[in-house]
């Protein structure tokens, strides 16, 4: 019985090691978020420049482009100079607390034009849990691609969680 506990222990530690190793390979890292995202979405995660340390909770790459993976057309989302801070896991606290995220730029591009269904505004909001502890992006642009083309410009978006369930948000009209 004790035999089968060491060699129980001995295995847990090794695997354990291994995956913490691997964590330390930044072009593991990057191929298993490429691969994530192309296996769970019909997306293609485009980086430029990527830089990742888990073990510091650092993530920035020049640009980060989401690309439909199954047709040529503009990237659904697009950020320039991007920079994020998450927390190490492991340590106390919800998901996103201490979380920040920086951009020069960002750009979303929706169409009304496929057989998606639009979310509805709860569900929209619903995103909104995800925003990190402090935001700050240089410019956003919203594209809207439907019968007509509009874009939604804005600069100097500045988010901050003021307490648990409440974000202050805030940017100017380019």
């Amino acid at each position: 019985m004790r035999r089968l506990i060491v060699i129980t222990v001995a295995l847990f530690l090794f695997v354990t090691g291994t995956l913490l190793l691997a964590l330390r390979s930044e072009p593991l890292v990057i191929g298993a978020a490429r691969w994530l995202v192309t296996a769970l979405t019909d997306l293609r995660l485009e980086l430029r420049s990527p830089s990742v340390n888990v073990f510091r909770g650092e993530l920035s790459a020049a640009e980060l482009h989401l690309v439909p993976a199954s047709q040529d057309g503009p990237p659904l989302l697009s950020v320039l100079n991007f920079s994020a801070r998450f927390p190490v896991p492991g340590t106390a606290g919800d998901a996103l607390s201490g979380s920040a995220l920086r951009a020069d730029a960002v750009t979303v591009y929706t169409s009304d034009r496929g057989n998606a269904a639009q979310p509805s505004p709860m569900q929209s909001l619903g995103y909104l849990r995800w925003l990190p502890s402090a935001l700050d992006i240089g410019q956003f642009r919203l594209i809207n691609a439907s019968a007509e083309t509009r874009v939604f410009p804005l600069k100097h978006v500045q988010g901050r969680l003021i307490e648990r369930g409440n974000y202050r948000l805030a940017a100017e009209a380019d």
